[in-house]
């Protein structure tokens, strides 16, 4: 699935369903900024998504799985949305 083909305007209207700023906050304050990229994955288990697609498209990482979004992760400010 392209980009440009996917749905994802519910993200601009629905509460995230993880939001891990308290982690960046505390990950920041020890200055461990190599650990921020451990957040994806922490959101990929947390959701049970390894088996989903995963399309980074710049900022935003969309998971499908058979040509349906099932979930949104915002690499940027650390929240995410499941459908």
């Amino acid at each position: 699935m392209q980009a440009s083909t996917y749905n994802i305007e519910f993200i601009n209207t629905t509460p995230v369903t993880a939001n891990y700023n308290a982690q960046v906050d505390a990950l920041l304050a020890q200055d461990a900024d190599a650990e921020l990229d451990e957040l994806t994955e922490q959101f990929v288990n947390e959701y049970a998504l390894q088996d989903a697609s995963a399309d980074n498209i710049g900022g935003l990482i969309v998971y499908t799985r058979e040509d349906t979004v099932v979930a949104v992760y915002d690499y940027e400010t650390f929240v995410g949305w499941v459908v």
